[in-house]
């Protein structure tokens, strides 16, 4: 099969609630390429509107860019750089996952200021690149804004889960809209997983048990003093309040100076 007469499919990498992920070739230049394909019949019709928010974040470190967007009458596409593993399937030493964190929270700052939440973070969010130089921050079915007409949207309660249960903040839990202080809070505890290879609540499977566990975080073995002092300030933030970036780089910072 064919795309735009430039890229050809290759075989299926991946599933999702959109549609399936292809690795594909362009036939001309013989760059290997991930491609996204959605059935215009399917329910949630994602796939233009993160093509949208791809196009819309713009060249900037870790942001993947749409290489083509097209509609057939029975499919959306759109064709992203192939890249290589993501950090689920990775286990880091204590120093490297604090240099990735820092990339990562740039990465999640940099989207902030660009007035979006990303909504869905987590391990298999953030893939490297085909060399494993570089990390990118993909997947914005879930991403929204979080100001309208300069104003930041206001808390709303009683919300249904949103995101992956594993990483999403106790206010996740609580029901409560999501901010950019769930954006971070979920960041810790992907880092948290790089460091262990699993999170302190990996092997349990009820909503309850699993937001008793990100509450005592006092409890949890083998987490760096800096990593709490990281959560520490993010579960303190208020709904709509900016978070200090900086504070938080200069806190996972500390680790280096050991």
């Amino acid at each position: 099969m064919l795309i735009a007469n430039k890229y050809k499919l290759l075989e299926r990498i991946g599933n999702g609630g959109f549609g399936s992920i292809f690795k594909g070739e362009n036939i001309r230049t013989k760059e290997l390429v991930a491609i996204k394909i959605e059935l215009n019949s399917s329910f949630t019709k994602m796939l233009k509107r993160e093509a949208q928010i791809y196009q819309y974040l713009g060249r900037a470190p870790g942001i993947p860019q749409v290489k083509w967007y097209g509609v057939t009458e029975e499919c959306n596409y759109m064709v992203l750089p192939l890249f290589g593993d993501s950090l689920n399937s990775k286990t880091f030493s204590l120093l490297d996952s604090f240099i990735i964190g820092q990339k990562m929270l740039k990465m999640v700052e940099f989207i902030h200021r660009k007035g979006l939440i990303h909504r869905d973070i987590k391990p298999d969010n953030f893939v490297l690149s085909q060399n494993g130089k570089d990390i990118y921050i993909i997947d914005f079915g879930l991403c929204k804004k979080y100001m309208e007409n300069n104003k930041h949207i206001e808390m709303k309660t009683g919300k249904a889960m949103l995101g992956t249960l594993n990483f999403v903040s106790v206010n996740v839990h609580n029901g409560i809209e999501p901010s950019r202080r769930d954006d971070l809070i979920s960041l810790a505890y992907v880092i948290l997983r790089l460091i262990n290879g699993e999170i302190p609540w990996q092997t349990q499977k009820e909503n309850s048990m699993i937001k008793m566990q990100k509450m005592c975080i006092s409890d949890w073995s083998k987490t760096p003093i800096q990593l709490i002092e990281y959560l520490n300030y993010c579960i303190g933030l208020k709904f709509d309040e900016s978070p200090n970036y900086n504070l938080l780089v200069n806190i996972l910072k500390k680790i280096e100076i050991k």
